[in-house]
């Protein structure tokens, strides 16, 4: 008995492989038509209630997105009225490959701007998927915004986002601090680009600073003097990121974090950063520095006020009281306090070290970190 070379189930197989590999094709003005009819088998193929057609769609339309070429075309796929169903398993697939690998591979960068697109589309079920997809893997999104911002030359720390997960300590109430690796440090000042595209990009990580669920305080903003941001900008940021986490800060950094409890009025220096300018000029931890220039500092504040009327590069002289800081010994005694004063001077250094500007620097091994002052 004669029996035919094709079934009816295989000629629609047939039909929807076609449409789906003349994704891969070019897409010039005489092909618009026949992309238009492509799209269309496709969009009905992914939405067949035939479950084996919309499987047999998925594992060939899965193997064409994972190549370059293939996830544009389905950026342009995405763009036109696909079907629900349709338009939704290709989000699922693309972010597959969104969170599947490492965020500094290109395939990545292209699913996440397809995501990002089409988080803000006009399609609900469109953008409620690739928001769904992009909320799950915050992580990823987080990863993806700092190195973006890197690419444009922003200066921030950590350089490798992935650093943000490493040994993150467990807690009720989890906290990390500002001067850590496992917290971005943004430092906004002439050299920032503020454009709009800036402003979206910087906006994804509000996550960082406001969810209780991977601790508080994981983004900080410096705000450094001369930088272009207007009042709205600032307003703007303080909602995203709240009050605490977007400072003000002058040109120059001792990078000094106070702490402990001075006998005498003044700034009782707690840790300092390595290579910071205070650490280079020679002042220690449990040190007081209660004048600069000869003007007596009565707290942190008029520290911080004071260095705002310096720049880059100037020296100043900070009288130090050493071993003024009250200390208890293990017997419980308090420990006997010196009087020692001395000039120091410092030669002020700014807020991150300026090879950050180099898109391409990725850091030393142990990254130098600047403390607030």
């Amino acid at each position: 008995m004669f029996r035919p070379l094709t079934t009816a189930a295989s000629d629609r197989r047939l039909r929807w492989t076609a449409a789906l590999l003349f994704l891969l094709l070019p897409c010039t003005a005489t092909a618009q038509q026949q992309l238009s009819d492509a799209a269309d088998q496709l969009s009905a193929t992914l939405a067949s209630p035939n479950f084996q057609e919309r499987q047999q769609a998925l594992v060939t339309l899965q193997k064409i997105i994972a190549t370059p070429e293939g996830l544009q075309q389905v950026r342009t796929l995405l763009e036109r009225d696909l079907h629900p169903d349709a338009a939704r398993r290709i989000i699922e697939l693309t972010g597959r490959i969104y969170a599947g690998s490492d965020y500094l591979d290109p395939l990545v960068r292209t699913a996440s701007e397809i995501l990002e697109q089409h988080a803000e589309s006009q399609r609900w079920f469109v953008a409620e998927a690739s928001a769904q997809i992009l909320n799950h893997s915050w992580r990823r999104r987080v990863e993806i915004a700092v190195g973006e911002l890197i690419s444009l030359g922003v200066p921030l720390e950590p350089r490798d986002p992935r650093k943000l997960w490493e040994t993150s300590a467990p807690s009720p109430i989890p906290r990390n601090s500002p001067t850590s690796d496992q917290s971005v440090r943004i430092y906004l000042d002439q050299h920032w680009p503020n454009t709009p595209q800036c402003f979206r990009i910087l906006s994804r990580l509000k996550l960082l600073a406001t969810s209780t669920r991977i601790g508080f305080g994981r983004v900080h903003i410096y705000q450094i003097d001369g930088h272009p941001l207007s009042l709205e900008d600032i307003a703007a940021l303080k909602g995203l990121f709240g009050d605490l986490r977007v400072q003000t800060r002058g040109r120059v950094c001792l990078g000094i974090l106070q702490d402990g409890f001075a006998s005498v009025s003044g700034v009782p220096v707690g840790s300092l950063s390595p290579g910071g300018s205070a650490a280079s000029a020679g002042i220690l931890p449990n040190d007081v520095i209660v004048a600069m220039n000869g003007r007596e500092l009565l707290d942190f504040d008029e520290l911080v006020t004071g260095l705002r009327q310096f720049s880059v590069g100037d020296k100043i002289k900070l009288s130090v009281i050493r071993g003024a800081t009250q200390r208890v010994l293990p017997s419980g005694l308090p420990q006997p306090i010196s009087r020692e004063t001395m000039e120091i001077e410092v030669t002020l250094q700014g807020w991150y070290d300026p090879r950050l500007l180099d898109p391409e620097y990725q850091g030393p091994a142990e990254e130098q970190v600047p403390l607030p002052q």
